[in-house]
């Protein structure tokens, strides 16, 4: 029971379905602790070209294989076996300054009506992680009858790079993806080959709902903290002048306000009514 109110919630909500589509086996998956390692860890399906995970803020990642693409200079690529990548092959572009790539993907796994950002996930053959985050590439593609440009690619921690293409949006269960990569700047890039790993799908909704849940309750702890701290000023620094009050009553708190000459404040306590001049005094019963 304990392991169903724990874990249960930070599984996607279709995680029945991706375990049916995967190729591991959910037999020796006890528990649903399991079952969110494995997903934090990631799983291969649509016969291992597409792979999907749990980010460490529970975002969703799905990322389509390579092999998925269409190329159209055909002997300007290879498939090369890459230790680090999460597929068995990647392309191996052999030149990056001409390297019509065409991604036209039928798409099965996107959740409908969740925004996601699109990065393509790539590295440069022999290239190692400097110390700067980020690389200028000037990576020009297009989708649709739009020219783009993507100018700066960011390293992760596995020593692939990514850059945004666009933001995406799944309207159906079933939807098209398509965008055509033309080349990287060679000034800036050299000479040197590229592994192109695949097309990254990041969930962005889930993350910011979190974030906007996480300063409301931020700000609920300040105003609790602030709230308290002005009752106990006006409680340590009473200065009351009235000319009635209920019996067995205690002045604790006063508040002036702005009224103008003859006002009059009327306030309800213990479901009597007493009348007082140009002041709002709270009462606590003893």
């Amino acid at each position: 029971m304990e392991d169903h109110e724990t874990w249960d919630p930070k599984l996607p909500n279709d995680y029945e379905k991706r375990l049916h589509m995967s190729m591991k086996p959910d037999n020796f998956l006890e528990t649903k602790k399991d079952l969110y390692n494995m997903f934090r860890k990631g799983i291969l399906f649509q016969k291992g070209e597409v792979w999907f995970s749990l980010g460490s803020d529970g975002e969703r990642i799905e990322v389509v294989s390579a092999r998925m693409f269409s190329y159209k200079n055909r002997w300007s690529h290879r498939w090369r076996s890459v230790r680090e990548s999460r597929f068995r092959k990647v392309a191996e572009m052999l030149d990056i300054s001409n390297l019509n790539i065409q991604i036209k993907i039928t798409i099965q796994s996107l959740s409908p009506g969740i925004n996601y950002r699109v990065f393509l996930v790539f590295k440069f053959c022999g290239l190692s992680k400097s110390g700067a985050k980020q690389m200028y590439v000037n990576l020009k593609y297009k989708k649709g009858s739009e020219n783009l440009h993507a100018y700066f690619a960011t390293w992760r921690d596995d020593e692939w790079m990514t850059i945004e293409l666009c933001r995406y949006t799944s309207h159906v269960e079933d939807t098209n993806f398509e965008v055509l990569l033309e080349s990287f700047s060679r000034c800036y890039c050299g000479r040197r080959a590229v592994y192109i790993e695949g097309i990254e799908f990041q969930a962005i909704d889930d993350v910011s709902l979190k974030v906007l849940l996480g300063s409301i309750s931020r700000f609920l702890r300040c105003f609790r903290v602030l709230h308290h701290m002005f009752m106990r000023c006006c409680y340590d620094n009473i200065r009351v002048q009235v000319k009635q009050f209920p019996d067995k009553c205690e002045v604790v708190c006063k508040r002036s306000g702005n009224y103008e000459e003859g006002e009059k404040v009327y306030i309800m306590l213990i479901s009597k009514e007493y009348l007082l001049e140009k002041e709002i005094i709270l009462y606590r019963i003893l």
